[in-house]
This record gives structure tokens, C-alpha cells and sequence, in this order.
């Protein structure tokens, strides 16, 4: 906070392109579609986001309506969070939780295309099923399930006993848990054909990283750990994993005899 505070104070538009930066990747880049069709169909997202634009006209022209109403108002409220939640943060996934609206914007779209130019076949909704009681149990019973696993299993839980391990000068002691199918292998380029998880060819791991690099070459940090990243060698182990100890995320990198 003391340094953001710092920047403002040198630089108050800098908190303005931010959130131009933010909202351009979204939108206008392709960003905010890339969960349906990935980031290579550049056409698709394209055609996405001009329905979504299409569909936006309509809600706001049949804004007394309730449900369009209520979609310009989630479209609003997810403007407004991206300058606080910015794409290069942490990919897609703060946003998850809008992905139905982010889907049902584009839908609106199509919609308004085949009432203009009288697509029947598209227009035509299908007869809404009527109530079930076997549904109604179910979704209770699914919601049972959702709120009180999480509780139980948090109160039943024990945490785990860890024997005492001293470990050498310089060295810090961790206790994790080695599951099977958590790491990736580092092989030689001769080992494998192609790159099949768990196994990367080292070649492959060291083009990934360069992307990455470019991708944010304005985040130092990031910079700095896919260098260090690059210097690695076949026959390593990656794997990230909890501290039980202290319950903290941990990078693990080491040969493959060690892990393995």
C-alpha cells in the first residue's frame, strides 16, 4: 500500500492508464472470450464481442424490461471491478464467478440478429418443464451437501502429526505431501516425441518461459523467476505444494531421483 501510495503521489494519472490498460485487455483484446474458444481462434472473439455489443444496444433500448435491465447492470458492475481486479493479475479466474453473464451477453446478441431478420428458427424457446418434486428434494439435498461438506470436513479434520527433522546449515526444514500425477517432468528434447504431462521437454519449457516474458514484460518479478526458471536442466522435478507446517505455498524444485 506504502508503495502504491508512493507511485500515485509521483504519478496520479498512472491509476487512469491503469484502468484503460485493464479495461482494453478485457474487451478489446482477447481477453475476455478466451475461455470458450481459447486465445488462438482471434476471428471468433471477434464475432463474440461484436454480438456482445449488439445485445448490450438491445438491453439498453428495452431497458424497462427487467431482465435487460439486469444484465446492464452486471455488465456495469464487471466494468467497474476490472480496474480493481486487472486481467494480469491472476488470468481468468476472479472473474469466474461472471462467466454465465460474460456467456448470456453474446446469446442476447444472436438473439436481436435472428428477430431482426426473422430467423424463426432461432427465436423459437422451448415449453418450460413443470415443477418437480423429485427436483426440488434433489436441489436441497445438493445444497446440503455444498454448505455443510465444507464445514464438517473442516471440523472433523485433524492436523497432521509431523515428526521433528533437523536439517543442515543453511537449510530450512518442509513438510509436504508427494501425491502422485502433482509434479511436472523436465526431460531431454531425445527423451520423448512430443510434450505429454507430466513429461516437458526441455526445449518446450524454455519456449514457454520466453512467451511469458514477453507476455509480462512489465512485471519484474516475474521476469526475474522465469530466468532463473530457464537455467534449469533435464531431469528435474517441479512441483508446487502446501507447507504443512505453516500451511504456506512452496515452490519444489530437484532432481528426479530425489522425488521420484
Amino acid at each position: 500500500m506504502r508503495l502504491s501510495l508512493e507511485v500515485l503521489r509521483s504519478d496520479p494519472l498512472s491509476l487512469v492508464r491503469g484502468c484503460f490498460r485493464a479495461w482494453k485487455m478485457m474487451f478489446l483484446d482477447d481477453f475476455v472470450f478466451h475461455f470458450q474458444v481459447g486465445t488462438e481462434l482471434n476471428k471468433i472473439n471477434v464475432i463474440l464481442q461484436l454480438l456482445s455489443v449488439i445485445g448490450l444496444i438491445k438491453c439498453y433500448r428495452q431497458r424497462h424490461i427487467p431482465l435487460n435491465a439486469f444484465v446492464l447492470v452486471i455488465t456495469l458492475g464487471i466494468f467497474v471491478s476490472i480496474s480493481f481486479i486487472p486481467p494480469w493479475d491472476a488470468g481468468m479466474r476472479p472473474y469466474m464467478a461472471t462467466v454465465p453473464m460474460i456467456s448470456i451477453v453474446p446469446a442476447l446478441g444472436v438473439a436481436a440478429l435472428a428477430q431482426k431478420l426473422q430467423w424463426r428458427r432461432l427465436l423459437i424457446i422451448p415449453q418450460s418443464p413443470t415443477s418437480s418434486s423429485l427436483l426440488w428434494v434433489a436441489a436441497v439435498l445438493l445444497s446440503i451437501l455444498t454448505i455443510g461438506g465444507g464445514i464438517t470436513t473442516k471440523l472433523l479434520s485433524q492436523p497432521p502429526q509431523l515428526t521433528l527433522v533437523s536439517c543442515g546449515v543453511n537449510s530450512q526444514t518442509v513438510y509436504f505431501r508427494n501425491s502422485q500425477g502433482s509434479s511436472i517432468y523436465l526431460v531431454d528434447d531425445k527423451a520423448v516425441r512430443q510434450t505429454n504431462i507430466p513429461k516437458i521437454p526441455i526445449s518446450h519449457f524454455r519456449t514457454i518461459l520466453e512467451r511469458y516474458q514477453q507476455k509480462y514484460a512489465h512485471h519484474p518479478s516475474i521476469i526475474q523467476i522465469t530466468k532463473e526458471l530457464s537455467k534449469l536442466s533435464p531431469n528435474t522435478t517441479i512441483t508446487n505444494k502446501i507447507n504443512l507446517k505453516d500451511g504456506n505455498m512452496i515452490w519444489i524444485i530437484s532432481p528426479d531421483s530425489i522425488l521420484n
